[in-house]
């Protein structure tokens, strides 16, 4: 992002209202463009904006835990899409807060801003004040309650930020299923591997492959780790390898048997087909010749004309609102 379009995305975002944070170092969770204007800490999962941070020479962690408690007068939550992403990063907000400093929420009306305004006024027993509102957003403030808010720590559950909270959804358990009656490969790609079911999946069927796990949000690679070194993970981890990677980097890995892609199709609220797109050409990279790649998809997505300019696509089998696609890179010519 460059000066200019640094300037642009201010004008329009709320928090970058002149006296909206306070004078010092400020903690922002889901963003950076404050942390550019007034130092301190970035709190980035996901590895674009991070990469997009580090070029502009800001502090970045993946995960509001690595941040140091009360390390700042003030932090600010951009809100995400799940809700219970955004009370993980309230509850890690408070910790990197010290007493008498300042929370702020902010976020546009696609995200619910207004409700979660409320929302966490009712939770905190904090009168929250709106600081600034225009451009369909809004960022709001108030002071850092005594006590984290019970709720913030709870409702984040075991899993925040992942697809369906890190469990299995109806997509994935279908391909799980098409597992058995693939040849057997020695090295797998989990691509966008989310809480890892994919490639978990591969490694128990198959005891001598390997599996590599590739995301760009650094909370799914975290969470596939935890479950290789706990009792999920037992005889696995050896096996496995674990990569925070986003589609627009070279791809880490080459001449794999088999690709697994469950790939997301939404960016924010809105369908966008772009990241999946960005990640079949980077599986059919890291395939051998004659390997595969196998995506499991909603039926009315319309990955076909994208897969079949990759190699030789066939549809394996379309029902209860999803299909499975197999494709086989070429084979090189001798």
């Amino acid at each position: 992002m460059s000066g200019p379009s640094i300037q642009a995305a201010e004008r329009d975002d709320p928090a970058c209202d002149a006296g909206v944070l306070a004078p010092g170092h400020v903690c922002e969770f889901n963003g950076w463009r404050l942390v550019h204007r007034s130092g301190g800490c970035a709190v980035l999962p996901w590895r674009a904006q991070h990469l997009a941070a580090v070029a502009h020479q800001i502090e970045t962690v993946p995960r509001g835990d690595l941040v140091p408690a009360a390390a700042f007068a003030q932090a600010v939550v951009r809100v995400s899409k799940g809700r219970a992403a955004t009370y993980a990063d309230l509850a890690h907000a408070w910790s990197a807060v010290r007493p008498g400093g300042r929370l702020l929420v902010a976020g546009g009306n696609d995200v619910g801003i207004t409700s979660w305004c409320r929302r966490v006024e009712g939770e905190s027993g904090q009168k929250v004040e709106v600081l600034a509102s225009h451009s369909h957003a809004r960022v709001a403030a108030l002071a850092r309650p005594e006590r984290c808010p019970e709720v913030w720590i709870a409702g984040a559950g075991p899993a925040p930020g992942l697809f369906q909270g890190g469990g299995l959804d109806d997509g994935t358990a279908m391909l799980v299923g098409y597992l058995p009656a693939q040849p057997t490969p020695a090295r797998v790609i989990d691509l966008g591997c989310g809480a890892g079911h994919l490639g978990l999946a591969a490694l128990r069927q198959w005891p001598q492959a390997q599996a590599h796990f590739l995301d760009a949000d650094a909370r799914a690679v975290d969470a596939v780790a935890r479950t290789l070194h706990g009792a999920g993970g037992a005889g696995l981890r050896d096996r496995a390898t674990v990569v925070w990677w986003d589609a627009g980097e070279p791809v880490p890995i080459e001449g794999a048997d088999l690709a697994l892609c469950n790939p997301p199709c939404h960016a924010g609220t809105a369908v966008d087909l772009t990241t999946a797109r960005a990640m079949f050409l980077a599986a059919s990279r890291a395939l051998r010749p004659g390997g595969r790649l196998l995506v499991v998809a909603n039926r009315k997505l319309p990955y076909e004309s994208d897969l079949h300019r990759l190699g030789t696509l066939a549809c394996l089998e379309q029902g209860h609102g999803y299909k499975i696609l197999a494709l086989t890179r070429p084979s090189e010519t001798p």
